[in-house]
């Protein structure tokens, strides 16, 4: 990881700047525009607001990817959660799902579709001190 993302990965993980689940959001995207990438790094080299700007589209691109979940998909958001999962029954993440819309962490916004509350999750990140 060059630099530049070791940076960027520690301002994106301090307490209260984003959710610390969206710290990998931005490699996702890097990953998926490799070429894009290099370019905006390349540029950046002139005007690193070219970086950042391709960046933060990336990064507002990827959160609008992560808005609905089935209990299917949940099993899958982290490496963790797809190893316990296929250990317990096939009902069990529709369970977990409506005790996550009971906790109001999660709302249902259509028929098996979740979206995440995150008002309501990062009001749990305390507070940067300044």
């Amino acid at each position: 990881m060059p630099a530049p993302r070791l940076i960027e990965v520690q301002i994106l993980s301090e307490p209260g700047v984003v959710p610390v689940l969206a710290t990998n959001l931005l490699s996702n995207h890097y990953n998926k525009t490799r070429n894009a990438y290099y370019l905006a790094l390349d540029a950046a080299q002139h005007d690193v607001r070219n970086f950042v700007t391709y960046a933060l589209r990336g990064f507002v691109d990827e959160l609008r990817e992560q808005r609905k979940y089935t209990p299917e998909q949940v099993t899958e958001l982290t490496t963790s959660l797809a190893k316990k999962y296929p250990q317990c029954g096939e009902r069990t993440p529709a369970r977990d799902m409506n005790e996550l819309v009971k906790m109001n962490l999660v709302e249902r916004v259509a028929r098996r579709h979740y979206t995440v509350r995150r008002n309501a999750i990062e009001a749990f990140i305390p507070p940067v001190a300044r």
